[in-house]
């Protein structure tokens, strides 16, 4: 897949006479695999869209939207990435949520252990955004091992050898 410059105004149906129409936000010239579905009723909010857009075109650390249940922090993200073609590893955490689930982990195949990567580790190691829904349902300790990743750092699979 190829990038590709995409023009907001035009992208995102926005019609602000304070967006210019020479604004563009890089994306891929056609969708993949894990690339979500447009909703064609899907209405941006302006103020939302600057910011993940803003993270899209210099963001090299993680980011953190927060806000209630039900606000529209994780639809925005999905058809922000759905309409860049941008692929997207999604998971929504749980209490009982470790890390090996989000990294990988190995898997017993035909007698043989076989390791098998995690949404996390597929979204870093192809470029896919990974998209963590109710992060704050997770344990502290699971939370902390993300921290150097959500920082910029690389995913070191110790487990993987």
């Amino acid at each position: 897949m190829q990038k590709r410059d995409f023009p907001v105004k035009q992208t995102f149906g926005l019609t602000d006479p304070e967006v210019s129409e020479r604004l563009t936000v890089p994306g891929f010239d056609q969708p993949g695999p894990f690339t979500p579905a447009i909703d064609p009723d899907y209405q941006f909010r302006r103020d939302l869209l600057s910011d993940l857009l803003a993270w899209v075109m210099v963001g090299r650390e993680g980011l953190h939207l927060t806000g209630p249940t039900g606000a529209g922090k994780s639809s925005l993200v999905v058809q922000v990435a759905a309409r860049l073609n941008y692929q997207v590893q999604r998971v929504t955490g749980h209490s009982r949520m470790e890390l090996p689930e989000l990294v990988g982990h190995y898997t017993a195949v035909g007698g043989d252990l076989l390791w098998q990567d995690g949404p996390l580790t597929v979204a870093m190691r192809y470029g896919h955004w990974f998209l963590l829904d109710e992060m704050d349902l997770l344990d502290p300790g699971v939370l902390a091992g993300l921290n150097g990743i959500v920082e910029g750092a690389p995913l070191v699979l110790t487990e993987n050898g």
